[in-house]
């Protein structure tokens, strides 16, 4: 697939909803700009891999190493950032707290995480600077199955039969957003089987 300028321009416009929600900007439901980011770069990726497949040059050595080179720089600059800020601002339980949270930001599971510790739109939720680092969890651990589904289901089933396998997952992920989101909120929020 080739680079799609607008499509990488539309997932920078999903985002800048979120970025008003979390300054305060006025907008309510700004978030659902992460689902749509979800979404693009599902598609954007799917699309690459499938490609990939199709051709019979995909790497998983390759895949996962632009993945890296692409989420890693930023990441690390974070982090650099925020745990000497941690040092000097927070208190010893909330540098534990935030050790716990950078470990999980690394290991990508910081949706686990905060799932297990807090919910995201509490009150106390703004004391933790790593917060946000939920949604790059998700994203990589959808890097992580992506490939990995799609070549079982391509080596399991027909290939006329993928597109139909991606809708029936589509529709169970969307079907257990909808479930979890009126029965238990912060399963639906951090989840990557109710986001994908």
């Amino acid at each position: 697939m080739k680079y799609r300028p607008d499509l990488d321009g539309l997932r920078a416009v999903a985002i800048i909803p979120a970025v008003f929600f979390h300054a305060g900007i006025g907008l309510s439901g700004g978030f659902v700009g992460v689902d749509i980011f979800f979404v693009i770069s599902g598609y954007l990726l799917s699309s690459i891999v499938m490609t990939e497949i199709a051709e019979k040059r995909f790497s998983f050595l390759a895949f996962y190493e632009r993945r890296i080179r692409r989420l890693a720089p930023a990441l690390v600059v974070m982090l650099a950032f925020c745990f000497p800020a941690a040092w000097l601002l927070m208190l010893p339980n909330d540098i534990t707290d935030f050790a716990r949270s950078a470990l999980a930001t690394i290991f990508i599971f910081a949706n686990f995480h905060f799932y297990n510790s807090i919910d995201y739109f509490s009150q106390s939720a703004e004391l933790m600077p790593l917060l946000h680092t939920w949604s790059l969890a998700i994203e990589e651990q959808f890097y992580a199955v992506l490939p990995i589904a799609l070549l079982t289901a391509g080596y399991l089933f027909p290939r006329r039969w993928l597109p139909g396998l991606i809708a029936l997952a589509l529709v169970a992920s969307l079907a257990l957003c909808i479930h979890y989101t009126s029965a238990y909120r912060p399963f639906a929020f951090y989840m990557p089987h109710t986001r994908a």
